[in-house]
């Protein structure tokens, strides 16, 4: 199990240092430098908790996924043949902590990692960010080269201890998992069914329907996705959309009726997010 982890670090161009756990590896990675990655991962089975920072996104259609640029923890249960993710890294600083524990059995005297192995066995992966995710940043630090052998191994320990405490605290209360990967997968779907005709009118309950999701649930999770809500990601997309076409030559009335505007409200908006009317492109 290992090996397999480090095969993943090495695709990324990561450095990786583990040590034991019963049942299974704890393990810290450092990715400094570096082009924009995209791979393909096959993850072991078993339970995996790991907390990093990096400007990443990963996807799996069975457990989901997140897409982030902060501190995050995440969670998820592999099954024995293990899991495929693809995942996105873009250049920069990556660093991540984590634990893979392959034999669940070895670990079922331990009431932390049982409750949290019940909690997210066959479920989506769990994401949880914001306070809770930055109360163990120290474990994103490199460890000291004064620690070697036994006592080295030890620091890991101690580490991995406080990882797990903090996600099992954090599992009983479900209002500190910002935003469950199910939940972050569905803003995503729901992104690319407004970018695939901007200027369709768009309704939250239709867009919620047809993901399956409540619509506080849903707009909840798109503006914690993407730093803004659906009514505004729509209105500057529109504008952005609006811009080259009007360069090109298009008329403002062609290019309002295309967005899902009349010509006055389309003027109206490009103003107010501009700061000057679409006809002075044209003047």
């Amino acid at each position: 199990m290992t090996d397999a982890l480090q095969i993943i670090a090495e695709k990324a161009g990561s450095s990786f240092e583990a040590a034991p756990l019963a049942g299974g590896v704890i393990w810290q990675s450092i990715r400094e430098y570096g082009a924009d990655l995209r791979l393909l991962n096959e993850v072991p089975g078993g339970l995996h908790l790991s907390f990093g920072v990096a400007d990443i996104w990963t996807h799996n259609p069975a457990f989901g996924g997140f897409e982030s640029q902060c501190p995050i923890i995440m969670g998820f249960v592999a099954p024995e043949d293990g899991a495929l993710f693809e995942t996105r890294v873009r250049a920069g600083m990556a660093r991540s902590f984590g634990i893979h524990i392959s034999d669940l059995n070895a670990v079922e005297s331990d009431p932390c990692l049982s409750a949290i192995i019940k909690s997210m066995r066959g479920g989506p992966m769990t994401v949880i960010d914001g306070r809770a995710a930055r109360r163990v940043a120290n474990l994103l630090l490199p460890i000291d080269p004064w620690f070697q052998g036994d006592a080295r191994q030890l620091v890991f320990r101690a580490r991995a201890l406080e990882l797990i405490a903090v996600v099992a605290e954090g599992l009983k209360d479900p209002d500190r998992l910002k935003l469950r990967s199910v939940d972050l997968h569905r803003a995503h779907a729901v992104r690319e069914h407004i970018e695939q005709d901007l200027g369709q009118v768009f309704s939250l309950e239709k867009l919620a329907q047809e993901q399956a999701i409540d619509t506080r649930v849903m707009t909840a999770a798109f503006k914690r996705a993407f730093g803004e809500s659906i009514g505004v990601y729509i209105a500057r997309r529109r504008m952005e959309e609006a811009l080259p076409m009007l360069t090109e030559g298009a008329s403002v009335k062609s290019v309002a009726i295309k967005l899902g505007y009349t010509p006055s409200s389309f003027s109206t908006a490009f103003r107010r997010h501009y700061g000057y009317p679409p006809s002075r492109i044209q003047g």
